[in-house]
């Protein structure tokens, strides 16, 4: 898949300087020493690593090559001792040679550390002298194994000839810790994406270009291509690792993994040096920057940011120069409504719910989680703990935490669209269906075959003025919001800092029918209703709304003016029984008519009505529920959607991208809800991404 190409070199842009004096440099000096970089391999060097050492340091491309026997055969330590003490100085091991000679004695160092179960008093000079020669011939702040050593100069092709030579299938470790297939395919992956990821270099230089030209279409351009690269990354790519067994061409046994070639890998010096983990990928760190992020105060952030420094010469430069010329603020500066769609929807696929960083942490939770179970004690990144203490759900947190950092505040992928039109698509005795056309042209979004879109729901006039009269109230009142409502109305258009709204617009936008299990049960305790208490042990309460739910609790003699009098953190408070709206999902009927424009001109959802009878029963009353997308399906009634629209309407439209739910526990609240109380929609793992639109109800056609 070509995902991009070299960019006209004559730009001013500071990323490309970097890249153009990396390619000169490094072809000047034949060797890599001060870090890969280039428009053609990205962070990979541009010719395939050294297979071996010169003569006179033969010895080591010997023992490097027994390192996978030697962990069989328990033999590591003794074998290790044997070897004679060599100089990797300027003078004995020529500058081309560095590289392979780094990648080796950061392995060996390793391999002789956690060979067997006792941690030795410390590495043989045989290892230690010309690894620190090796390190500072490197300009390294110390020894240690980096993600250089372990990939991006660790590999060979298997077949030169090949198509395609960079796919994993094609590469091998050039030089293996345990020699199996499950660490083979684990690390050739990352070198792929690395390689992958080249044509993104140009499209950073490439925006660079516009932001300085003023070319807000050309950086769109831009910001679509990177999009979708990321996307290839994240459901192409990142599948090539997987932990369930029956894939079985991508198959990488975690137990296997994590019992040996991970644990080889771990970081086990006193003092802080980075592991060749996600942290230390500076294809990460690019994005990061891009992207504009700010603040690494979680334990995962600091390390990327600490890793930056170990970072060989033209990879600090390369991130400075990206770093220097920030996107965000052109793309807040310029004004632009499509061109901030565009960005944030980019941004999305990288840092989104279900961008490349969360469905990493997904896959990084699959292999932390049965690995621990199995027996293993540390990360990559040099994270520790006990079968006990639950490292995968606390990784799970970290690396959640770590993704929400990225964003200064809420994501902004809100966008306000009018309803084009509602047409009919059948009408007769059976339930209607009708077509409902948003126009969102302008916005930047953009979809594929298989997204969806979530609708955002109000709750209808009738029965807001229905629940007003039960709470003996105006509508004017004001209600201060706690926790869980501030976080919903950032999505309501006009409202994103509200603290307190009136009453009536509270519940237009809170959830009044059917009631949920958990509103009944804190009516219930406020008031001790008998009729409740039936409702509740028939499991009936979503036969109810909350108008009838409160006459009810009036029969009990509970006054429901406590409700909207109560301040936040009382128990009668009416935030604790209205509950914010939630999203409806709908699959998306259109297609673009380009895919390659910067965002589609319409969604076009097919929806139709649901209508059912309930009977007249002890926890029931009679009536005939019909729930419909919009008024314009049919006519009125009482018990019709809380979403509904209308050709002439301009509802409120808000727009976010490829969600899903977290694997950990730690995160999570009673109930099943999020501890930081963010409603957010569920996104099922078969579906590929989608655009999520949220409408309120608009005036009656």
């Amino acid at each position: 898949m070509t995902l991009g190409s070299e960019s006209n070199s004559g730009s001013e842009s500071p990323a490309r300087r970097v890249v153009l004096e990396a390619i000169a440099t490094n072809d000047r000096a034949c060797h890599d020493n001060l870090g890969s970089l280039s428009f053609s391999h990205g962070f990979l060097p541009r010719d395939e690593p050294r297979r071996s050492l010169p003569a006179s340091h033969a010895a080591w491309d010997q023992v490097a090559a027994a390192i996978p026997a030697m962990f069989r055969e328990y033999t590591t330590r003794r074998e290790i001792d044997r070897l004679p003490v060599m100089s990797a100085a300027e003078t004995d091991l020529p500058d081309e040679d560095v590289l392979r000679a780094s990648s080796i004695f950061s392995i060996l160092a390793h391999a002789y550390w956690y060979a067997d179960p006792t941690p030795p008093a410390g590495i043989p000079p045989c290892i230690q002298r010309p690894w620190e020669e090796l390190t500072r011939r490197l300009a390294r702040p110390a020894p240690h194994l980096s993600f250089i050593d372990l990939n991006t100069h660790n590999w060979q092709f298997i077949d030169r000839q090949a198509a395609d030579p960079f796919a994993s299938e094609n590469l091998r470790l050039a030089v293996p810790m345990v020699g199996n297939e499950d660490e083979r395919r684990f690390q050739m992956v990352p070198v792929e994406m690395v390689y992958r990821f080249s044509p993104l270099l140009a499209a950073v230089c490439d925006a660079q270009d516009a932001v300085l030209a003023d070319d807000p279409r050309a950086l769109a351009d831009r910001l679509v291509f990177i999009g979708d690269a990321l996307r290839y990354h994240t459901f192409g790519l990142l599948q090539k690792v997987n932990p369930n067994p029956y894939a079985t061409r991508h198959y990488v046994n975690p137990v296997v993994w994590g019992k040996t070639a991970a644990l080889f890998a771990s970081p086990f010096q006193k003092d802080y040096v980075p592991g060749p983990s996600g942290t230390a990928i500076p294809s990460f760190t690019t994005l990061d920057l891009f992207f504009g992020r700010k603040s690494f105060k979680t334990t995962v952030g600091r390390e990327t940011h600490e890793t930056r420094q170990w970072f060989p010469r033209f990879w600090r430069e390369w991130l400075d120069a990206v770093e220097g010329l920030s996107i965000p603020e052109y793309v807040a500066r310029r004004g632009d409504k499509e061109l901030a769609g565009v960005y944030e929807e980019t941004k999305d696929a990288y840092a989104g719910e279900s961008g490349l960083i969360a469905r990493h942490r997904l896959k990084a939770y699959g292999y932390l989680d049965l690995s621990f179970k199995a027996g293993r004690v540390k990360t990559l990144g040099g994270f520790a703990g006990q079968f006990s203490e639950r490292v995968w759900d606390r990784m799970a947190t970290v690396l959640e935490d770590t993704r929400r950092e990225r964003y200064e505040g809420p994501p902004k992928l809100c966008h306000a669209v009018p309803v084009k039109r509602v047409e009919a698509l059948r009408h007769g005795d059976g339930p209607a269906v009708h077509r409902v056309v948003l126009d969102v042209s302008g916005t930047g979004i953009r979809y594929a075959a298989g997204d969806r879109c979530g609708v955002l729901p109000e709750s209808a006039p009738d029965v807001v003025e229905r629940t007003l009269s039960a709470l003996r109230a105006t509508g004017d009142e004001p209600v201060q919001l706690d926790a869980l409502w501030r976080d919903h109305v950032i999505q309501r258009h006009g409202y994103e800092k509200a603290h307190v709204l009136p009453l009536r617009t509270m519940l237009r936008f809170g959830r009044l029918a059917p009631l949920d299990h958990p509103v009944v049960l804190s009516l219930y305790a406020l008031s001790s209703s008998e009729r409740l208490r039936h409702i509740l042990d028939a499991r009936a309460e979503d036969q109810w709304d909350l108008a009838d739910a409160l006459s009810l609790l009036a029969e009990s003699g509970y006054d429901a003016r406590r409700l909207w009098k109560a301040v936040p953190g009382d128990r009668d408070h009416i935030c604790h029984v209205v509950p914010p709206e939630r999203w409806r999902l709908y699959s998306i009927s259109s297609v673009m008519d380009d895919p390659r424009a910067h965002g589609a001109s319409e969604i076009h959802l097919t929806v139709g009505e649901l209508a059912y009878d309930v009977e007249d029963t002890a926890v029931s009353r009679a009536r005939r529920h019909r729930v419909r997308f919009s008024r314009a399906c049919r006519g009125g009634g009482r018990d019709e959607s809380r979403t509904r629209l209308d050709s002439r309407g301009a509802p409120t439209a808000l727009l976010t991208a490829r969600r899903s739910d977290a694997p950990g526990r730690d995160d999570r609240g009673r109930h099943g809800r999020r501890a930081d109380a963010r409603p957010r929609a569920r996104a099922r793992a078969h579906t590929r991404r989608r655009a999520d639109v949220a409408l309120p109800r608009c005036a009656d056609g």
